[in-house]
């Protein structure tokens, strides 16, 4: 009795284990999930400055505000 129910359940998990391979995704549907999309990118086409006094006269003479980026210690956060 105990051979045969183990072998049902073999059978049952081997069958189990085929449908969570063919669900997994690849490894490129992986990358592509976790990568910026477009919408999420949109930062990186403002016009950034990297001076601040040459920012602040263009931002004056376009009579527009100053955003100012400003962080202290290391960018990854390990200070």
């Amino acid at each position: 009795m105990f051979a045969v129910s183990g072998a049902l359940f073999a059978l049952a998990l081997a069958s189990l284990n085929q449908k969570v391979i063919a669900q997994t995704p690849s490894l490129n549907d992986r990358i592509a999930n976790v990568l910026p999309c477009a919408a999420e990118e949109k930062w990186a086409t403002a016009g950034w400055r990297t001076n601040l006094m040459a920012a602040r006269l263009e931002a004056q003479k376009a009579r527009k505000p100053l955003f100012l980026w400003i962080m202290v210690g290391n960018p990854q956060g390990c200070t």
